[in-house]
Order: structure tokens, then C-alpha cells, then sequence
């Protein structure tokens, strides 16, 4: 861990915005490139491809890991026939709800939609980690490696749910 007499001169990025990629690496190379500045402090996603920029990845550390976004699915049928999906063979998901018992069942999931349908599960999941699914923060196999769900068909679960980027707020609530 570097000692925080060793940097001079900090910059700590508050807001970082941009209309594209492109203009994400260039203000980044901007604000790098920025002379008498040896530190530089921002929050970013986990999966954000900033260490990347550099020929060594390695001058890029992480500080703190944060959980910003919390999603409580209370309408399993209605936001799973709102989310888009990826292309893979649909998949019977089932749900388990504890507290909501209307969102417990089966889903077929397809890059076409989803709806509630009366057939056996490929795969069985609490609701709690379908909200983190349903946002891209992380992936059925993920979760089975975990033994917190079970069943079949991940990889097509995966895909269908796959996101380019993962969520990120930004702002603390």
C-alpha cells in the first residue's frame, strides 16, 4: 500500500461523464496527461476498461468496492417481459419469492420475451439474486458456482441476460 505522503499532488474526479467511448479515452488521456499531477481518484465500475489504457495494468489499484444499486424484483412478470435479452435458446426459469408469493413460478425466458408459463424449471432462483441477474451484476453460473442456485441450462440463461457493461450508479443513496 502506498503511503499517502508519497503523492503530492492528488486529483479527485467528482463527476466523470461522456457521450462515447471515444470520448471516455480522451478524457481520460486528458486528465492522465495533466501536468503536476500524480494521483488521480475516481469511482468507477467494477468492469470499466480504464486499466486498460495503460501498458501496465498494474497502476491502476483498487480502493474500496461499493454496492450502489439494490434491486427489489416486485413485479417478476411484469419486469421480465420489460427487459431485452440476449440470443440463446429459451430457458424455464423458476422463481422464489418468500415475501411476494404471486411472483413464484416458472418464466420462459427467450430472446423474444418472457412469460410465465406452467412447466418444470431448468433452473430455480431466489428472487433476491434475480435482481442482481436482471441488472448484468452478475451471471447464473456465478451463482450456481456459488451453490446458491441450481439447475440446467446456464449458459443459455447467461446469455440471454448478458449485458455489454455492468450497472453503475455512481452516486451514492
Amino acid at each position: 500500500m502506498t503511503e499517502e505522503k508519497d503523492f503530492k499532488h492528488r486529483m479527485s474526479i467528482a463527476d466523470f461523464e461522456w457521450a462515447n467511448d471515444d470520448a471516455w479515452r480522451d478524457l481520460w488521456i486528458y486528465v492522465t496527461r495533466l501536468d503536476l499531477v500524480d494521483q488521480i481518484e475516481d469511482d468507477v465500475s467494477l468492469d470499466d476498461p480504464v486499466t486498460w489504457l495503460f501498458e501496465d495494468p498494474r497502476v491502476v489499484r483498487t480502493k474500496d468496492v461499493f454496492d450502489e444499486i439494490w434491486l427489489r424484483l416486485v413485479d417478476v412478470p411484469r419486469m421480465l417481459q420489460a427487459r431485452t435479452y440476449g440470443a440463446a435458446e429459451p430457458v424455464v426459469i423458476g422463481v422464489r419469492d418468500r415475501l411476494l408469493p404471486a411472483n413464484d413460478g416458472c418464466y420462459r425466458v427467450s430472446p423474444d420475451g418472457a412469460e410465465r408459463v406452467e412447466e418444470q424449471a431448468d433452473l430455480t432462483i431466489p428472487v433476491d439474486l434475480l435482481g442482481a441477474v436482471y441488472l448484468g451484476d452478475t451471471t447464473f453460473s456465478q451463482l450456481a458456482a456459488a451453490k446458491r442456485i441450481s439447475g440446467t441450462r446456464l449458459r443459455d440463461a447467461d446469455a440471454l441476460f448478458a449485458v455489454d457493461r455492468k450497472p453503475y450508479c455512481g452516486t451514492f443513496f
